[in-house]
């Protein structure tokens, strides 16, 4: 009997951040100023070194799953390139709190060139995913990426973070990858709701003063049902302005284009 295959929803967003970190070293720096390279020859080595690490780092991944069994039919990168962001006119601070990086600049403007991803002018590569993953249904895609924000996907997920671990020598080093597991649409509900009580601080998205992943866990154990609980939460802190920030942060924090799901 013929093993199913599946099509792999490639968050291509979070491997660009990965492959560029500590790409260089002053050390290397200092070495080619010694031999007179130009700047502009560094910065075109240092994009070449980038667009290397990133094509190893991708077929790493893909031999790491296919280690636990699961046969790849096809890949679909996704990539954020959204000049007219929804959420940005939602919210004019949304990731107003992060410092460019030129070197992930560069590798987007080229992979985009190339048509290389799947990209929208509106909305980020996690909504993409989103939409795509209900479109081929659970049984038929795995979600690869380390962005937490994909759980709000049900499906089969490989998340490749790795931890740092302390060694026999007392220095950190990279652990095992979280590897795979699999969402269901309980789970992806209670991750988004959850969402709506911590917020993001990583993309700037305020949720509710005080309440932190511990709070929030215990919070949605309440027996009012998720969004039951988040609601009241949401008028103790905003009072009579709590709608308008509760459906603020539906828009932000929700995954995909059909925002109105998440109501629900």
């Amino acid at each position: 009997m013929q093993q199913h295959e599946l099509t792999v929803l490639f968050d291509y967003d979070s491997l660009i951040y990965k492959c560029v970190y500590r790409i260089v070293d002053v050390q290397t720096i200092k070495q080619w100023f010694a031999q007179g390279k130009t700047k502009d020859w560094m910065r075109e080595e240092i994009v070449t070194q980038c667009k290397n690490r990133l094509c190893n780092m991708g077929d790493f991944l893909f031999n790491e799953i296919e280690n636990t069994g699961i046969m790849i039919g096809s890949v679909e990168y996704y990539i954020t390139n959204a000049p007219n962001s929804v959420r940005k006119q939602i919210s004019p601070i949304y990731k107003a709190n992060r410092r460019p990086n030129k070197w992930v600049n560069a590798i987007r403007k080229y992979l985009i060139e190339m048509d290389f991803a799947v990209t929208h002018p509106e909305y980020e590569a996690d909504d993409l995913i989103f939409d795509r993953a209900l479109e081929l249904g659970e049984q038929n895609c795995i979600i690869l990426t380390m962005d937490k924000d994909l759980k709000q996907i049900p499906g089969i997920h490989f998340n490749y973070y790795r931890p740092k671990v302390v060694n026999e020598n007392g220095e950190k080093v990279s652990g095992d990858c979280v590897g795979l597991s699999c969402v269901s649409n309980e789970e992806a509900r209670y991750s988004f709701w959850l969402s709506m009580l911590t917020g993001d601080h990583g993309d700037n998205i305020k949720g509710i003063k005080g309440i932190g992943p511990k709070k929030g866990e215990a919070i949605l154990k309440g027996k009012h049902g998720l969004r039951g609980c988040v609601e009241i939460e949401y008028k103790r802190h905003y009072g009579g302005n709590w709608e308008t920030e509760f459906k603020t942060n539906v828009r932000l924090l929700g995954l995909g284009k059909n925002i109105e799901k998440w109501m629900h």
